[in-house]
């Protein structure tokens, strides 16, 4: 930034590693028309992952090709900056392509809550996986916890009549 400018915003899933290696530090140089201070004032760069684990979902839904049940999840140990749990049916395990959110805010649950169902007759369709992103006030974390689905449906066969 020019003169005055005492901040900079570092946009949200900024990578900390690159071609040089992991990135620790922000470093900030004060400059004037002579040049660069050759000192930099540095500060850690402190990376919250907060991410749940322990998703279970038992397939309640007997029908073939359908499911519904209620998805349960541990949070993380720390979770100062999650504010929601978004869960959805995925297409695979890390959520971005083809999904559907579960429950109705479209923030997901709160934290604390830990569960979310999956209402009876929910079709399968593509939907390989439960995948639960934390959220916390910068939105989605990249990278959820999921878990495969599997698909529990009970036929009865032999039937005759007399």
């Amino acid at each position: 930034g020019g003169p005055g400018t005492n901040f900079v915003a570092v946009p949200a899933n900024t990578p900390l590693a690159g071609a040089f290696g992991d990135y620790k530090k922000i470093l900030v140089y004060t400059s004037s028309e002579l040049g660069e201070q050759t000192t930099a004032a540095s500060f850690s760069i402190s990376d919250a992952h907060q991410t749940v684990s322990g998703i279970a979902f038992s397939d309640l839904d007997l029908d073939a090709a359908q499911f519904g049940g209620v998805v349960t999840w541990t949070g993380p140990n720390a979770t100062t900056q999650v504010t929601n749990y978004a869960v959805y049916l995925s297409a695979n395990s890390i959520g971005p392509s083809s999904r559907s959110l579960l429950g109705s805010n479209v923030l997901g649950v709160e934290v604390g809550t830990n569960k979310v169902n999956v209402p009876i007759d929910t079709a399968k369709g593509s939907y390989s996986h439960l995948v639960v992103f934390s959220r916390s006030k910068l939105g989605l974390q990249t990278t959820p916890a999921a878990l495969a689905l599997a698909d529990s449906a009970i036929t009865v066969g032999s039937i005759t009549f007399t």
